[in-house]
């Protein structure tokens, strides 16, 4: 599940740069918010995994 979480990652990333280079300001600012919940989604699961 994390290799494929980290290649989702990795692509979200390329295509955030490449939305960037091209002007796409649209599709980066959505491409951005997938990473930032991704982050979000993976520490809060981390925080239950620690509690339990």
């Amino acid at each position: 599940m994390m290799v494929e979480q980290d290649n989702l990652e990795q692509q979200l990333m390329r295509a955030l740069q490449e939305a960037d280079a091209t002007g796409d300001c649209l599709i980066a600012a959505l491409l951005s918010q997938c990473l930032d919940l991704m982050h979000h989604r993976t520490a809060s699961s981390e925080r239950i995994a620690a509690v339990n």
